[in-house]
């Protein structure tokens, strides 16, 4: 039963913000870009820039930052590309119900033995493409080549890291790991990170030494150049032969076919390891097709081809590996995982019960990614209500985005938390005050129960009181409306409601309702 007068102070208020409770994420397609084209501009120009240039060396510099430039906003468009087929694909999986009767645990176990077999797939495959890309580049004269072995050598070390760091990945936390152990994955991409940057320098400096070396036999007037520059072996002998071609070609197929199978498995189990090494092997493929133009083209009698495909394979080897090892710091610096916030958000705005939120915030732990987000209820619900919608939140996002392991769902009453709230009345002092104030009234026999609420900053109480069972309802009415007066009037309380509470029963008295 309600009952009262409800009386409010003019107190301390936020103004609603529109935009306090969303989150705006910023377009950085075009700072990626360039910064992805100085990056490469400065892989081409290092090694260069040890030795005193000549007009040669600024012409191999300039063909190949604009080759790894195109390269790079040709992958950013193919990205663009493959994220608006992700989106159709992830719409069209929301309409089927797919289920599986296996118990969780043997799902779990079942999808580690598939990512194990697919990796341990590349790993033979990679052994082999290196043994014999190497014997192909050296018997068949092909700088490229030698690259491109190079470039599968690095799939291979990855390969073994990566099922390492998977494995501890998935040790469960313990008391020294408290979140687990998924930064093991971020510690073997930084290591990957750094073979492939020492292996691309080893690379590209063999291939400029050749590049040197062929260019000495060709006459290019608007360079300045021509002839044999130290008399020693003809131009006919630098030729690669075809076997170094046979072995261009077996790699573009090989690991094409490779890169399928893996980034099937990984897009099936949802893991971000699987796939990224998908792409490793699609990279590997991309630099035996520039060897196999570099080769072909030396073949044909221009066979500084071979030592420029060379040097574009080591400034390809050399980028991803900068790019890798600066995911990697991100991630083990705990820099905001921005990719996901998006869909994110769309799962915390559906839940129902919720009215906004703020502070989503993600970072990533290996594969997965754990997630903090508040989220503001109605202030007048009560606490277990506020963590059930809590709750059904997190559940929610888990359920929606599967790259995230874990929620941190914290609520508030308020859209815009004040620090003005801690220096307010504790909850327990406000109850002593509405206790005092109440016992001066005789027909009020207990005060039940008070309830406090800071709704604008200004503390309001809802209290519930038990009356003489003697009073008329006229004469109850009458008491709820001067208690509420009084309290009203406090200095501490800003709005006040009373409550009869006519006590619970876990039976009906007898003949209560009978027919």
């Amino acid at each position: 039963m309600h009952m009262g007068h409800s009386h409010s102070h003019h107190g301390h208020e936020h103004k609603e913000d529109n935009g306090s409770m969303s989150w705006r994420i910023p377009s950085l397609s075009s700072k990626r870009t360039i910064a992805r084209l100085v990056l490469a501009a400065m892989c081409s120009i290092s090694l260069p820039l040890m030795r005193r240039q000549s007009r040669v060396e600024v012409a191999v510099v300039c063909i190949v930052s604009l080759f790894l430039g195109a390269v790079e906003c040709g992958k950013l468009m193919l990205s663009q590309v493959a994220l608006q087929f992700s989106g159709v694909r992830r719409a069209w999986e929301e309409h089927q119900q797919l289920e599986d009767r296996m118990p969780q645990r043997l799902k779990e176990d079942a999808n580690v033995k598939e990512a194990d077999r697919v990796t341990w797939l590349g790993v033979w495959v990679n052994i082999g493409l290196s043994v014999f890309k190497l014997v192909a580049g050296i018997a068949g004269r092909s700088s490229a080549m030698v690259a491109d072995a190079g470039h599968s050598l690095s799939d291979l070390i990855s390969d073994g890291v990566t099922l390492y760091s998977v494995r501890l990945a998935r040790l469960p936390p313990d008391e020294d790991h408290p979140y687990g152990h998924g930064r093991f994955e971020a510690v073997g991409a930084f290591i990957i990170a750094m073979m492939l940057i020492a292996a691309s320098y080893g690379l590209g400096n063999h291939s400029y030494e050749s590049f040197l070396k062929a260019i000495g036999y060709m006459k290019i007037p608007a360079l300045g150049i021509g002839g044999n520059l130290d008399g020693g072996v003809p131009t006919s002998e630098l030729q690669p032969t075809k076997i170094a071609l046979v072995a261009a070609v077996i790699s573009i197929v090989s690991k094409e076919l490779l890169y399928r199978v893996t980034a099937k498995v990984g897009e099936r189990l949802n893991s971000q390891v699987l796939i990224a090494n998908a792409w490793h092997h699609r990279s590997d493929a991309l630099s035996s097709v520039i060897a196999f133009v570099g080769i072909g083209g030396a073949m044909m009698g221009v066979p500084v081809l071979d030592s420029l495909a060379g040097l574009m394979v080591a400034g390809m080897l050399s980028l991803t590996g900068l790019q890798l090892g600066w995911e990697s710091v991100k991630q083990l610096t705990d820099t905001a995982e921005n990719d996901c916030i998006d869909e994110i958000g769309a799962a915390v705005g559906k839940v129902e019960g919720v009215l906004g939120f703020d502070n989503l915030r993600a970072r990533r732990m290996g594969s997965q990614m754990l997630v903090d987000v508040r989220i503001q209820c109605d202030p007048y619900i009560s606490a277990t209500a506020a963590h059930q919608i809590a709750e059904r939140t997190r559940w929610h996002v888990l359920k929606i985005v599967p790259q995230v392991s874990d929620v941190l769902v914290t609520v508030s009453g308020e859209q815009k938390p004040c620090p003005v709230v801690s220096s307010l009345p504790t909850q327990e002092k406000i109850q002593e005050v509405v206790q005092t104030t109440l016992s001066d009234f005789p027909d009020i026999t207990q005060v039940t129960r008070t309830t406090v609420h800071y709704k604008n900053m200004v503390p309001s109480v809802d209290v519930f009181i038990q009356v003489d069972e003697k009073l008329r309802v006229e004469q109850v009415k009458r008491v709820g409306e001067l208690a509420a007066h009084a309290l009203s009037n406090l200095n501490d309380i800003g709005r006040a409601e009373i409550h009869l509470d006519l006590g619970s029963y876990s039976k009906a008295p007898p003949g209560y309702l009978a027919s």
